[in-house]
């Protein structure tokens, strides 16, 4: 991953933790979340303070 690939994704998680916006969907069967930013995928779960990034990777292996 490369160094603008990280600058895209930590602006994704840093807006949808400030204020809620980014294109996200709900996992099914976990209670985790995807957020979708590029060709980049950052699975976390999420309390009310707290977002803990559990993987980040490319759409295509992201899920295996």
């Amino acid at each position: 991953m490369n160094e603008r690939a990280r600058e895209q994704i930590s602006a994704a998680l840093h807006a949808y933790a400030m204020h809620g916006v980014g294109d996200t969907k709900a996992m099914t069967g976990t209670p985790t979340v995807r957020l979708r930013s590029g060709n980049f995928r950052v699975i976390f779960d999420e309390t009310a303070d707290t977002l803990h990034v559990l993987a980040v990777g490319d759409r295509r292996e992201i899920y295996r």
